[in-house]
């Protein structure tokens, strides 16, 4: 057995030593059942845990404008914008501060699926 990830796709065949017929599909592992995975330390292309797929894993922090992981601690926010995902996005503040504009993590609102880092 191996314990891997594949940094660019979330799905990938592995092919079979004989053939190129024989092998299987793969698929990295999504952090869904994962509550304590920080966003910190996962990768471009991972599912993670929202404040819309999983609100009970996060508390409104005071001013109503973030939300505070409590599990990992990791601060978000909802974006403004949806240059990445039509549904909308949310960002992650780097090692646990608040999102700014050049240093945060984006994820896609629709899935949950990490699309970049800035600055990290």
């Amino acid at each position: 057995a191996y314990n891997l990830t594949v940094e660019t796709d979330h799905t990938y065949f592995i092919k079979g030593a004989n053939s190129d017929l024989d092998g299987v599909w793969v698929h990295n592992d999504c952090f869904l059942d994962m509550p304590k995975q920080k966003v910190n330390s996962a990768s471009v292309g991972d599912i993670v845990r929202t404040p819309t797929t999983h609100p009970d894993d996060f508390i409104k922090l005071k001013g109503g404008k973030n939300f505070k992981n409590k599990y990992t601690g990791e601060i978000w926010s909802e974006s403004h914008t949806s240059h990445s995902d039509k549904n909308g996005e949310w960002k992650v503040g780097l090692k646990g501060n608040a999102p700014e504009v050049r240093r945060k993590i984006t994820i896609g609102k629709s899935d949950g699926k990490i699309i970049k880092f800035d600055n990290k």
